[in-house]
């Protein structure tokens, strides 16, 4: 009896932690910046020659309580734009699951970018790195 507990409570402690994690709710984040990139992807080669193909993304930089998140989309076509509610300035509804942010557009969708950093912001005044 002391042993199948032993064993049970051994499986019990090996399971992954993300089985209890509790995923943050939605939040609000103010938008920092928004860059649109050009990723050169090379098809092929034809006599020494590179054949390339140019795909747009962009890099959109939020603020949410107190951290700093960088983010990649990724448009469906190379002449989609971008929602207006993206927008420097702008505050939406967000939500940061593992390596993903769900960002807010209209009509209550959300759209995916990759989570590129994810970092605290620095204490407001604090302009250099402390000296040692």
């Amino acid at each position: 009896m002391h042993f199948l507990r032993s064993v049970a409570w051994a499986v019990v402690l090996s399971l992954p932690g993300t089985m209890w994690a509790v995923e943050k709710a939605e939040q609000t984040g103010t938008v920092v910046t928004v860059e649109r990139k050009i990723n050169s992807r090379v098809l092929g080669y034809v006599v020494n020659s590179p054949i390339i193909r140019e795909e747009p993304y962009y890099e959109i930089g939020l603020e949410s309580e107190g951290f700093f998140f960088l983010g990649q989309y990724d448009p469906r076509t190379p002449e989609e734009e971008l929602p207006d509610t993206w927008a420097v300035g702008k505050t939406l509804r967000m939500r940061v699951r593992g390596h993903r942010i769900l960002l807010e557009r209209a009509g209550r969708s959300e759209a995916e970018l990759t989570l590129l950093k994810h970092k605290p912001l620095s204490p407001a005044g604090e302009t250099k790195p402390k000296a040692r």
